[in-house]
């Protein structure tokens, strides 16, 4: 018996092979794809994404005072 993993599976495909997929795709499905991805990896978000950064509590710094000068009326939203 082996412990090797064949490089395909049932149905299941190295992430080179998705990549060189995806890159072979019309840009008119890769724009399709884009749009869905967020469906394909809810990671991906912008709400949960925030969510996220909101209370992760790592400092930023730089991303605080950009809020705090819009919050100011210093720079346009």
């Amino acid at each position: 018996m082996t412990d090797r993993i064949p490089e395909q599976t049932a149905g299941m495909f190295r992430v080179e092979q998705i990549e060189t997929a995806i890159r072979s795709l019309p840009a008119g499905e890769r724009d399709r794809l884009v749009q869905d991805l967020p469906k394909l990896f809810p990671e991906l978000d912008g709400d949960d994404t925030w969510e996220r950064i909101i209370h992760d509590g790592l400092p930023r710094p730089a991303f605080s005072r950009l809020l705090d000068e819009i919050t100011a009326g210093q720079i346009d939203s």
